[in-house]
């Protein structure tokens, strides 16, 4: 049946750590409601397929991203992609098409301008969403994400997010009344669920997210930070556990077994932070109606310095011992704690390595 409706085209533009994840592989799993499409491009994250097709300089862009392709493979994704979204932007049946793209600046002005142009042609307009999380709560977040694919220090939380080159660059793709910047507020989402507020916001009431069975993207305690941290500091960028594979994900679950206080960084060093980019951060949160600078002091531990991270912890040493079905030792050194923190992560991480693909009974028991 022929839609009346006019058609939308649907931009979500998450910041790092708001979601996206959860948005895309529910968008690209569940059925939508009837006139609502979420192209497969071969990736629920849509950010190398729009590269592809509509950056001026694809290749380029790869290159900067350490994506790089066959210049014949880039040439034909850009095909197949402009054929697919020619097909469904031109279909009747469709009122709404939904893009999602973590990396969707990466277009670069140009690129945004073609696919602008691109469905311009169709009858299209466009409504942009991007969620921006506070500092206090997106540092520890954006630090873990790194940590579980490689090293990183504590010096590299200050390339956080520039939060005003961040916004104005999505203002200048977009118009005015095209852009919808929205706080990170689980607490105000339908059932605490991002993908649930986003699909109230786009016109789909009642979407169902799936159930996230996967916890790699979720918080770890700071006794399994600890843990992660020494084992990448001692073992470098290049071991296999940084590749994020099959063996890694199981490795990375397991790690979220190991309770305790949840991982943040202390309000003084957070604050710091903030105080670099407080004029933007303010003026986001004012133009959106939420405090961004809010910093919360009433968490048992805080993480402020390298020291803190590679000192002993009793009950990360405990866990692991009993993991592994060692008898746990005395109180370490630092040296000691260290050395055998490393050795520990490496014999936890091997049992993953089961070549049967069937998850290993690590329970302890």
């Amino acid at each position: 049946m022929k839609n009346s409706r006019p058609k939308r085209l649907v931009v979500h533009v998450g910041m790092p750590k708001t979601g996206s994840t959860a948005i895309q592989q529910s968008l690209s799993r569940q059925s939508l409601p009837s006139g609502f499409v979420y192209p497969n491009f071969g990736d629920f994250n849509h950010t190398f397929g729009l590269i592809d097709a509509f950056a001026d300089d694809p290749g380029k862009v790869r290159a900067q991203l350490n994506r790089t392709i066959a210049e014949r493979q880039l040439l034909k994704n850009s095909s197949r992609i402009r054929a697919l979204l020619e097909r469904l932007a031109g279909s009747p049946d469709i009122h709404t098409m939904i893009l999602s793209a973590e990396g969707f600046q990466r277009l670069g002005d140009e690129g945004v301008k073609n696919l602008r142009e691109f469905f311009r042609a169709f009858g299209f307009h466009i409504e942009a969403y991007g969620y921006i999380r506070a500092p206090f709560d997106f540092l520890p977040a954006n630090f873990q994400e790194h940590l579980k694919v490689g090293p990183t220090t504590l010096s590299r939380v200050r390339t956080m997010v520039a939060y005003g080159a961040w916004v104005a660059r999505h203002k200048r793709h977009f118009a005015a009344d095209e852009f919808n910047l929205v706080a990170y507020e689980r607490s105000k989402f339908p059932n605490g669920n991002i993908v649930s507020d986003f699909a109230v916001r786009i016109g789909m009431s009642g979407f169902v997210p799936i159930e996230n069975k996967s916890n790699t993207n979720m918080s770890l305690s700071v006794q399994a930070v600890k843990l992660l941290y020494v084992f990448r500091e001692k073992t470098g960028a290049e071991h296999p556990s940084c590749k994020p594979n099959r063996q890694h994900r199981l490795f990375v679950s397991k790690l979220h077994e190991l309770d305790g206080d949840r991982f943040r960084f202390s309000p003084d060093f957070v604050q710091e932070l903030i105080n670099e980019q407080k004029e933007a951060v303010e003026a986001i949160g004012k133009a959106i109606g939420a405090n961004l600078l809010e910093v919360v002091t009433d968490r048992p531990e805080f993480i402020s310095s390298e020291s803190e991270l590679v000192a002993y912890d009793a009950v990360a040493h405990r866990w692991l011992a009993r993991e592994l079905g060692e008898v746990e030792q005395s109180t370490m050194t630092v040296d000691d704690w260290r050395n055998w923190a490393t050795a520990s992560m490496q014999a936890l991480y091997d049992r993953f390595s089961d070549k049967k693909n069937t998850p290993p009974d690590l329970s302890g028991a």
